[in-house]
């Protein structure tokens, strides 16, 4: 009696096979072209027909295109009404923080500020929008207090704001400055009020890591900024490359011939 179930399921398992059943619509191989065989043509297209000298003077323009006007600081608008607040830069370690040889100099827990080392913040920081004309001239009437003051944008021509104020300027990449002191409107100041830890229209702390360019005729910084240029656009090295192997190979065919 105890076998009747079991022979019941070897009774109802049946035999299944899989058949074709044929294709439904048309079908395409998988193909995909290689990305630097796409840039490389691409390239080629571009610079078809034009000499080397005309190639390097497009790739100067871009690059100094690119340091004059970088990429504007997103999410920043005009605001309706000028506002205060205080901006505190101390942190809480979350460890035990020591040096080389041991010695404890900041204990977990501890409150740790700028200004136990750098009481005093003698800089005024402006930011403006440097295509804003009633900014720039919002600017030009400031008379900071401060011993230093910096202009630095958030979006703009670097060029035509120093000409314009006549004065160094600085931009601020990527936000990284607006982000920190948490500035939502322009034109903002940061500065310290005497007394307090520091104060803004925006806020104010130790030294701004604000990306320093250069005013018309000082290039001390073109280097870094090309290198920046072309690291973010590495067609323009592959076309380089290519350039450079391609001339060499015309030498060494041409060396061969007086061989």
């Amino acid at each position: 009696m105890k076998l009747k179930p079991v022979l019941l399921l070897v009774a109802l398992a049946q035999p299944v096979s899989a058949a074709d059943l044929g294709t439904f619509g048309e079908v395409w191989d998988v193909r995909e072209q290689n990305l630097l065989t796409v840039i490389q043509t691409r390239l080629k297209d571009h610079f078809a027909g034009r000499s080397q000298a005309d190639i390097q003077k497009e790739l100067q323009d871009r690059v100094t295109e690119s340091a004059m006007r970088p990429a504007p600081v997103e999410g920043l608008g005009r605001g309706p009404k000028t506002w205060v607040r205080q901006f505190d830069p101390a942190i809480v370690s979350s460890q035990e923080l020591a040096d080389h040889n041991g010695t404890v100099f900041v204990r977990k827990g501890q409150r740790v500020s700028p200004f136990d080392v750098i009481p005093v913040f003698n800089e005024t920081l402006y930011f403006i929008d440097g295509d804003d004309a009633e900014q720039v001239a919002w600017m030009k009437q400031q008379k900071p207090t401060t011993v230093v003051s910096k202009i630095i944008l958030v979006n703009g021509s670097i060029k035509d704001s120093a000409e314009a104020l006549d004065s160094r300027i600085y931009f601020d990449q990527g936000g990284a400055i607006v982000r920190r002191f948490g500035i939502k409107q322009i034109p903002a100041i940061i500065t310290q009020e005497p007394g307090k830890p520091l104060l803004p229209q925006s806020a104010t702390a130790v030294e701004t890591p604000a990306v320093e360019f250069f005013k018309p005729g000082e290039q001390e910084a073109i280097g870094k900024i090309a290198a920046d240029y072309l690291r973010a656009h590495p067609e323009i090295l592959i076309e380089m490359s290519e350039k450079l192997q391609h001339q060499e190979e015309q030498q060494q065919q041409k060396g061969a011939i007086e061989a």
